[in-house]
């Protein structure tokens, strides 16, 4: 069955969770743009998170990776979508060679280097720093006219602490402070300083060999006096409106 992507209203966006790093972002108009959609057993671990849709009916107008890595830029996922939607795929050249090595049409890929910004429709997309891979990424995203920061995986760096002047509103972060990720401290920090509304918990759900609970994030972020945010925990197949009424 088709995903459903409803527009939300005027002023909102909505996020649609698709588990561990995936997430679909909504506009205002219509636009959908989807960040490191995983929706099979590609990897060879222990899924533990249902697939909230068949990858060819994720319904969305771009893609975004963040980097190479088979759980954040699967072929499996990547080509049905390309196969049956018309959407375009972005992200730094090592998830490009991935996708282009397993056959993916050279029309719709675009490279998006740390640094480099896209319009795609009426969603900006920024490239930034992930401390990670080699050329690894983070997205900020200007949506509905509101600032949302998808760190994609990334350890602690002086780099994630640029977007102050963004006015950032919500913050997707990993946690678990395995396998090169920032830990729940560091990442309550992140949204200390960035001053953010929101902070979501992804990349914790996927594998039973990298679970975390996003208890310990709720306990980090509100033990820092000078942090307002509050956490939002999805679970896959969720759907958010932001701002909340």
């Amino acid at each position: 069955m088709e995903s459903a992507f409803p527009t939300p209203p005027r002023g909102k966006l909505a996020v649609e969770y698709l588990g561990h790093s995936g997430v679909v972002l909504v506009s205002d108009r219509g636009m959908k743009v989807a960040i490191d959609p995983y929706l099979t057993d590609t990897v060879p671990l222990t899924r533990i998170c249902p697939v909230v849709c068949l990858p060819e009916d994720l319904n969305v107008d771009h893609v975004l990776l963040t980097h190479d890595h088979s759980d954040h830029t699967d072929p499996n996922t990547c080509l049905p979508i390309m196969r049956t939607r018309s959407a375009l795929f972005w992200g730094p050249p090592s998830s490009l060679s991935v996708l282009r090595a397993a056959g993916a049409r050279a029309d719709r890929l675009h490279r998006l280097d740390r640094g480099a910004t896209v319009e795609l429709g009426d969603i900006t997309v920024m490239a930034v720093h992930a401390e990670h891979t080699a050329d690894s990424v983070g997205y900020v995203l200007h949506v509905s006219g509101r600032w949302i920061y998808h760190v994609g995986d990334t350890e602690e760096s002086p780099e994630l602490y640029w977007l102050h002047d963004r006015a950032v509103e919500v913050l997707f972060t990993c946690f678990s402070g395995r396998w090169e990720a920032i830990d729940a401290t560091q990442a309550a920090a992140l949204a200390e300083a960035l001053a953010v509304r929101y902070v979501v918990p992804i990349h914790h759900d996927m594998f039973a060999e990298n679970r975390a609970d996003p208890a310990t994030l709720i306990s980090a972020v509100t033990s820092r006096s000078g942090c307002d945010a509050r956490v939002k925990v999805l679970r896959p197949g969720d759907r958010w409106v932001y701002p909340e009424d």
